[in-house]
């Protein structure tokens, strides 16, 4: 699979996953943080890392 690099709002971007921080306790507060849990569901994607 080729590697692309594209300058987007990354919460629109058709992929098969986003990767951000692996931040074992995940705050969720400004910047692509929140647009990635924004766009997510919070709660959702909390329960999700939980697993």
């Amino acid at each position: 699979m080729p590697f692309k690099i594209v300058r987007n709002d990354i919460t629109h971007v058709k992929s098969d996953v986003i990767v951000n921080t692996a931040n074992p306790k995940p705050i969720y507060a400004s910047g692509t943080d929140l647009a990635i849990y924004q766009a997510a569901g919070a709660d959702e994607l909390l329960e999700e890392r939980k697993r």
